[in-house]
């Protein structure tokens, strides 16, 4: 059907509830004239701009825009759609969100957000939507500059929320990142930030449902493309279900944090598996309240302050260290039963130039 026809058929059924066109051109204005539809799907059509009669459809519950890879722009009044429960916008070329899209309080599907740079468009307009449940994919986390307006997302608020992908921009993240923290997720795996090619600080915090940390979190790097070539202190926290850290498979494994310098892990009770075996600049490492966890440094290290704490009131463990083969000059153990049936797991204790074990 050309426009024409479609537009010519539209006049013909005013009572229509659903309508869906698949792989069309522009969408006829006349479609603001059926007041009682519901469901729109414009999958794969050429559009570039939406038409604003959209938003005069007040009884809307379902638009799904998927694959319409020309779409650059929302109708400015899309706010207007109170009664939108699911907005489908994946594998188009949007840049940011028409603005006060909070105002869209009942939806409870939104594939993706654009965060914008002006006011009424940016991030902190996902705290209006509570409902949203299932996944969502915020792009261009270039643009919030405001660590308010992040708070103002209330992403730790979303608890039907299964997964949160993050992306600095349309292709990739923001290269020149250099300090970045994450908290309060509720997603499954951590997204793939050994591309960050200057990234120097990571903290990773309460990522609760978070199993296992592997291939995923360093990213699609190769033999030229070093996961976490900058990155020089990483911090985990909170993280109630890490079990298992799987190194990296891919030929470049034993180059990623080639710079790393602290490593500190906090508030893992299930973490078992040991740490990637090549930290060839790992200088300072702390272990605290990881009751079930074994260390084990297989290669000689650079590391001269080592912290190993488990403060566990109910079940107090001792934090094994397996193997030291490096030229150590701290450690530091506490809340252990015996410092020395740490010594017996040891095979080179003569390496640590001094030893103590904190008072209780």
């Amino acid at each position: 059907m050309n426009d024409e026809e479609i537009s010519d058929f539209l006049r013909r059924f005013q009572r229509l509830r659903v309508l869906s066109l698949l792989h069309v051109g522009k969408l006829p204005n006349s479609i603001g004239s059926l007041k009682q539809l519901w469901y729109i799907n414009l999958s794969e059509s050429s559009e570039h701009r939406l038409s604003e009669t959209v938003c005069a459809l007040h009884n809307l519950r379902i638009l799904i825009l998927r694959g319409c890879k020309n779409l650059v722009e929302l109708p400015t009044n899309l706010m207007n759609l109170t009664n939108l429960y699911h907005l489908d916008i994946k594998g188009t070329r949007l840049q940011q969100m028409t603005p006060q899209m909070g105002k869209l309080s009942k939806l409870q599907t939104l594939t993706d957000f654009f965060a914008g740079k002006q006011n009424g468009s940016g991030i902190e307009e996902i705290g209006e939507l509570k409902c949203l449940e299932g996944k969502l994919c915020i792009w261009m986390l270039q643009n919030v500059v405001d660590a308010q307006d992040a708070l103002g997302a209330n992403l730790e608020g979303m608890r039907d929320l299964g997964k949160l992908d993050l992306r600095w921009s349309n292709d990739s993240y923001d290269p020149f990142l250099v300090d970045l923290r994450l908290s309060e997720c509720h997603c499954s795996f951590l997204p793939p930030l050994g591309q960050l090619a200057y990234l120097k600080r990571l903290l990773i915090k309460a990522f609760d449902k978070v199993e296992s940390v592997g291939c995923e979190f360093y990213g699609n790097c190769t033999s030229t493309s070093i996961a976490f070539k900058s990155l020089e202190s990483l911090t985990f926290e909170r993280m109630p279900q890490w079990c298992e850290w799987i190194p990296n498979v891919a030929e470049s494994e034993e180059k990623a944090f080639p710079r790393l310098q602290v490593l500190c892990i906090s508030e893992g009770p299930k973490l078992k598996k040991s740490l990637p075996s090549h930290l060839p600049s790992l200088k300072e490492l702390t272990i605290t309240k990881c009751s079930q966890f074994v260390l084990s440094l297989r290669r000689p290290t650079t590391i001269n302050k080592m912290s190993l704490k488990d403060s566990s009131n109910d079940h107090p463990r001792m934090v094994k260290l397996e193997t030291l083969t490096s030229g150590g000059h701290g450690l530091i153990v506490q809340s252990c039963y015996s410092l020395d049936s740490l010594l017996k797991e040891m095979e080179q204790p003569g390496y640590f130039h001094h030893m103590r074990e904190p008072k209780r």
